[in-house]
């Protein structure tokens, strides 16, 4: 409700860099278009070059509330809710209707995501992107324009990258949900996927196109230098990094983080020993045996957007909390669709 108080401190994630510097840095074009009339300064970070979409947002939004802290913060915390109820519209076709509360139960009784879905941040905004395209990926094949919902699906990658460039690695989770809806109509899918990947390159190329010709080159550059972290010379430090990464999915909760890799890996194990059904066989079904789990689109691409982060902060060396924001909601995603499949 006080918008306005500070980010806790003495909290597990007293470390997170976005309490210091995020809500600015990704506001900043938004603030100096109202307050100075101009959204570029020279010289200075600019990264509404290469991550337009949440300050053009804020743009909008300081038209009606003047620039302040609660209303910026109020955007994260409206698309919170909005990540709810797509939680619940994603999950609510995968089985019974409690093992979609349930999912929603974890995300509003989480103190992780309320610290982090309070600030004005990319993350809030990238979660409710995620969802929207999964939304739309899992039901291509009810679509009477099956090629118009998987353009709109390439148009929200197109989008989430343009929020958060971290949504490059969550691009496999989209595929899969895409494509396994679709493996029994292999032509479908194929079709499909061209014109998802056709509408993507033709938005970001788009957008490529204005900035060179804007001259903001350098400054997309820019975006992604003052992002690289320096690597450490061991050879084996990709390992030491990996296991930093995983071990920071603790900062999210210490109990259902650890569960969700539970229910992955009883799920890989199952459809192992199961002779592994054909892909598909399962898409439909909640009444068949767990075993068919890891072949749920949205079990699976959970997986796959939880695996993209942690392969993010592994290359990146440089794992934060916030990073986790969207991986958690996936994670409790898995637990909840797990104990649907146990039940």
């Amino acid at each position: 409700l006080n918008l306005t108080a500070d980010f806790p401190n003495h909290s597990p994630w007293l470390s997170d860099w976005a309490k210091y510097t995020d809500e600015g840095w990704y506001g900043n074009a938004a603030i100096r278009a109202h307050l100075f009339g101009n959204w570029y300064m020279p010289g200075d970070f600019n990264p509404a070059v290469a991550v337009p979409v949440w300050q053009f947002l804020e743009w909008i939004l300081f038209f009606f509330t003047g620039v302040t802290v609660e209303a910026a913060r109020g955007l994260a915390v409206a698309f919170f809710f909005a990540n709810l109820l797509l939680s619940y519209l994603l999950l609510r076709g995968r089985g019974p209707r409690w093992m979609a509360l349930l999912a929603l139960t974890f995300m509003v009784t989480s103190p992780f995501l309320y610290c982090f879905s309070r600030l004005a941040i990319l993350e809030p905004l990238l979660t409710t992107l995620t969802l929207a395209a999964l939304n739309i990926a899992i039901r291509v094949h009810r679509f009477r324009r099956p090629f118009w919902a998987s353009a709109g699906v390439g148009l929200l990658f197109t989008l989430m990258l343009l929020t958060k460039t971290t949504a490059a690695f969550m691009l496999p989770g989209l595929a899969w949900a895409l494509v396994l809806q679709l493996w029994n109509k292999r032509k479908l899918a194929l079709r499909c996927t061209i014109v998802a990947a056709g509408a993507f390159s033709l938005t970001i190329g788009i957008w490529m196109a204005l900035i060179a010709r804007a001259g903001l080159l350098d400054d997309f550059r820019y975006y992604f230098f003052v992002n690289k972290y320096p690597k450490p010379p061991h050879f084996y430090w990709p390992l030491v990094s990996f296991w930093w990464s995983i071990h920071g999915g603790m900062w999210v909760d210490h109990i259902l983080v650890p569960l969700a890799c539970l229910m992955a890996l009883a799920a890989l194990l199952a459809w192992r020993h199961a002779g592994a059904p054909a892909a598909g066989s399962s898409s439909v079904g909640w009444k068949a045996a767990d075993r068919k789990l890891l072949l749920d689109p949205v079990f699976g691409a959970s997986l796959w957007i939880v695996a993209g982060c942690i392969l993010f902060m592994t290359v990146q060396n440089h794992p934060q909390p916030r990073y986790f924001a969207v991986a958690a909601v996936f994670c409790f995603f898995v637990v909840a669709q797990g104990a649907g499949a146990l039940l």
